[in-house]
């Protein structure tokens, strides 16, 4: 038989990892696509800091870049993404 899960806060430990793996999957997923267009941002990651209040709302960390990833990120959102 399961044990119940523990709370944190307003969060079960589920919640809590449910919460993680799908920032991390738009994380990933926001990866693969710049990626796709030849941008790379090296700090893209979730923001583990956003874990550790009472209620859980996670961010995704897009970190720093360089001027050039910054010059090549701005073109491709005025392209649409094309």
């Amino acid at each position: 038989m399961a044990a119940d899960p523990v709370t944190t806060g307003t969060m079960t430990t589920a919640d809590l990892t449910a919460s993680r793996q799908a920032a991390q999957r738009a994380v990933d997923d926001l990866r693969d696509a710049l990626g796709a267009r030849g941008v790379v941002l090296p700090s893209l990651d979730v923001d583990l800091h956003t874990f550790s209040g009472s209620s859980v709302r996670p961010l995704v960390e897009l970190g720093r870049c360089t001027p050039e990833v910054a010059g090549a990120l701005a073109a491709l959102v005025r392209r649409g993404g094309r």
